[in-house]
């Protein structure tokens, strides 16, 4: 027994080193921009962000036949999925919301054919991009917007966007987030006051 032990322990040990070695170290944190002038007049670009997802969202039908303003309402989401549980601005916000965006950002993607593990930034670049050429009338233009490594199908995810799908999760949190931006307001303690 007393010869077992030695070698099981070392066994052990070396178990738990191929295991260190084999678990991928943490995801860096991430930030994400939106394009320059995007939500005009609205000030903080995130809750502008928060402002215009939430509608979008509860109310898919509206964006019907519209593959432009829902582009920027996925770009929306995308922004605050990033953007809302690590910003020092919005931690006064329920902490489930920063969980429940992530879920809702990632049912959104499968809904409309966007690589799950596309970069957030590359994501509201292409789909700002793809609305710009929309607005346009340029749809060639639009499905050349969205590169694979963000949306393998271009022209199964612009008929998502033309026909907008219910995405419940993102409707329950992106109101979430809605919710809070506003108890924030009323309270007189904006985000961007709670972030000095």
């Amino acid at each position: 027994m007393r010869r077992i032990l030695p070698i099981l322990f070392t066994a052990l040990l070396a178990a738990c080193a191929s295991d260190a070695t084999l678990t991928p170290p943490p995801a860096q944190p991430t930030t994400t921009t939106l394009p320059t002038g995007h939500l005009r007049g609205i000030g903080d670009p995130t809750r502008g962000a928060i402002l215009a997802a939430a509608p979008a969202f509860a109310r898919p039908a509206a964006l019907r036949g519209r593959p432009a303003d829902a582009a920027r309402a996925v770009m929306a989401l995308e922004h605050i999925a990033v953007m809302v549980p690590q910003d020092p601005a919005f931690r006064g916000f329920n902490p489930l919301v920063g969980v429940q965006l992530p879920q809702g950002r990632d049912e959104v993607r499968g809904l409309i054919g966007i690589a799950p593990g596309a970069a957030p930034q590359a994501v509201i670049n292409a789909m700002f991009a793809a609305s710009e050429a929309l607005q346009a009338g340029d749809r060639a233009a639009a499905l050349r917007a969205l590169p694979a490594e963000v949306a393998p199908d271009p022209a199964r995810t612009l008929a998502a966007l033309d026909a907008m799908p219910r995405a419940p999760i993102a409707a329950r949190a992106t109101s979430a987030a809605n919710r809070e931006l506003i108890t924030l307001d009323r309270s007189g303690r904006t985000p961007r006051t709670l972030a000095r």
